[in-house]
C-alpha cells in the first residue's frame, strides 16, 4: 500500500534547474494565449457582424434604401449632416481596421463615394483617427506583447522606425509592410512623439488620397465613358503615381540604409 500510494503523488521538482524550466515554460504560454484570443477575435466579430447585418435587411427597411438611386440619396444626406458622419466615418475605419481590412480599400470607396474634398477630408480624418487609436494602444501594450504574436514584419518595421522622426513615419506609411493597425501600434512603442506621429502619417497618406481626390472623378468618366480620350487621361495618371511610388521607394532605401530589404517588402506589398 505505500508502494501503490506513493505513485500517485505526482511528481515535484526538487532542483533550481527544473524550476527554471517550468518557470521558461509557464512564459511561453502567455503569448500563444494572447494569439488564440487574437486569432478567436478574428473569426467571431466579423460572423457577429454578419449576423448583425443579415438580421437589419431582414427586420428593417434596410433591404429598401439598397438601390443605387437611393444610396445617391443616402449619400447626400450624408453631405448635410457632416457633424455626425464624420463620426460614423471614424467608427468605420475603426472597425475596419480592428478586422484587418485594409485601409487603403477603405480610403478609395470613400472618396470615389463622397468625391471631391469632402471625401478626402473624410477618408483623412477616418484614417488618422484610426491610426492615432492604434498608436497609443501600442504605447500602452509595449512591443514585448506586440511581439509575442509572431507577426513576420514587425522586424522589417522596427528596422524601418529605428532613426525616428517624422521621415520613419512617412517611410512606413509610404510603403506598406503589415495591416495598418499593426503599423500604428508598432510605431507607438517607438520613442516617437505624437506630433511626429500624426505629421508623418498625414503626409504619408496626402499621396495617394489627392490622387483619388483629383482624378476620381476621371476614373468615373472613364467607367461611364470608354472614350481613347478618357483612357489616355487614366494612363497618365497611372505612370505619374508609379513614378511617385518610385521616389517614395528611393527615400525609404535612402532612410533606411538597406536596398535590399526594400526591394523585398516592396514585392511582398
Amino acid at each position: 500500500m505505500a508502494r501503490s500510494s506513493s505513485v500517485t503523488i505526482p511528481y515535484l521538482p526538487h532542483n533550481l534547474q527544473d524550476r527554471l524550466h517550468l518557470h521558461k515554460a509557464d512564459k511561453t504560454i502567455k503569448p500563444n494565449g494572447g494569439k488564440r484570443f487574437t486569432w478567436l477575435l478574428i473569426f467571431i466579430v466579423p460572423i457577429i457582424v454578419v449576423l448583425i447585418v443579415a438580421a437589419l435587411w431582414r427586420f428593417t427597411p434596410l433591404r429598401e434604401i439598397a438601390s443605387p438611386q437611393k444610396l445617391q440619396a443616402l449619400i447626400h444626406t450624408l453631405w448635410t449632416n457632416q457633424w455626425w458622419t464624420i463620426l460614423l466615418v471614424i467608427v468605420v475605419y475603426l472597425t475596419g481596421n480592428l478586422l484587418m481590412f485594409p485601409n487603403s480599400i477603405l480610403n478609395i470607396a470613400v472618396i470615389l463615394g463622397v468625391g471631391g474634398f469632402i471625401g478626402w477630408l473624410y477618408a483623412i480624418l477616418g484614417s488618422l483617427s484610426a491610426a492615432s487609436v492604434f498608436f497609443f494602444a501600442g504605447r500602452s501594450w509595449g512591443m514585448e506583447r506586440l511581439s509575442a504574436s509572431n507577426y513576420s514584419g514587425i522586424p522589417k518595421i522596427k528596422k524601418f522606425l529605428a532613426k525616428g522622426g517624422i521621415a520613419a513615419v512617412v517611410a512606413v506609411h509610404a510603403v506598406p509592410t503589415a495591416p495598418y493597425g499593426v503599423v500604428n501600434s508598432i510605431i507607438g512603442t517607438f520613442n516617437i512623439s505624437y506630433r511626429d506621429f500624426i505629421v508623418g502619417t498625414f503626409i504619408g497618406h496626402l499621396p495617394g488620397t489627392l490622387c483619388l481626390a483629383l482624378f476620381g472623378k476621371k476614373l468615373k468618366n472613364l467607367l461611364d465613358d470608354p472614350s481613347p480620350q478618357n483612357i489616355a487621361i487614366i494612363l497618365l495618371i497611372v505612370c505619374a503615381a508609379g513614378v511617385l511610388i518610385f521616389v517614395l521607394r528611393r527615400k525609404l532605401k535612402a532612410h533606411t540604409g538597406d536596398e535590399s530589404e526594400m526591394e523585398n517588402s516592396g514585392a511582398r506589398s
